[in-house]
């Protein structure tokens, strides 16, 4: 698992996912959780699966999981994805 926090340039997340479908990204979703906007994806090539949430001043929150073909990746990344919160 890597978590990285990422500025976005000033990039939304719907000019994000354009990026992504450009790209070798896969199964792009958006997704609310925890009241928060995040967009979900996959990249097949390197078993990784990766959920970016959009947080305050340009930033995302990104959290990358693999190998996504371990039997344990989604309890993991679900856990880990839903225990993010906003801050208040």
């Amino acid at each position: 698992m890597a978590v990285m926090y990422v500025d976005m340039g000033g990039m939304d997340l719907d000019e994000y996912i354009t990026i992504l479908e450009e790209g070798d990204a896969t199964g792009i979703r958006r997704a609310r959780i925890n009241g928060m906007d995040a967009v979900l994806y996959d990249i097949e090539d390197e078993d990784t699966a990766v959920v970016s949430f959009a947080v305050d001043g340009g930033y995302n929150l990104e959290l990358s999981f693999r190998p996504v073909s371990d039997e344990a990746f989604e309890d993991m990344m679900l856990y880990t994805a839903f225990s993010v919160r906003p801050v208040e």
